[in-house]
């Protein structure tokens, strides 16, 4: 598996099928760190095939995507003993205790709420 590490750089991946959410969160990290490498992915099948072959130093992972969505990424992730040191940090427009808790079942992650909420 490719780690996708070169020697300073933070690899990055996002998976998001929101445009506009990947363009914050490109400009937050591009203005906020130096040696940052974000790749991204727009759904959570296309996430999966990359994790195949690519290792990331951290994952931010939207909750509501196409073809496979967060919480099913998540298991399948924690699933994998390939993954158990990798930060994955979930992020959604919503705020509801319920639905996130069952992302905490899912396995060791980390929520936050999305942009748009941040603007709110």
């Amino acid at each position: 598996m490719e780690s996708g590490k070169s020697e300073d750089a933070l690899e990055v991946l996002l998976a998001d099928d929101d445009r506009e959410d990947i363009i914050f969160f490109s400009d937050a990290i591009n203005e906020a760190f130096e040696g940052i490498t974000l790749r991204t992915v727009e759904n959570g099948l296309l996430l999966m095939q990359l994790l195949q072959k690519y290792m990331p130093d951290i994952l931010f992972l939207d909750a509501h995507m196409p073809c496979m969505d967060g919480k099913e990424c998540i298991k399948s992730i924690r699933a994998d003993k390939r993954f158990d040191a990798l930060p994955v940090i979930i992020y959604s427009g919503m705020d509801m205790p319920d639905i996130i808790s069952g992302f905490y079942r899912a396995g060791p992650i980390i929520t936050l709420l999305s942009p748009q909420q941040w603007m709110s």
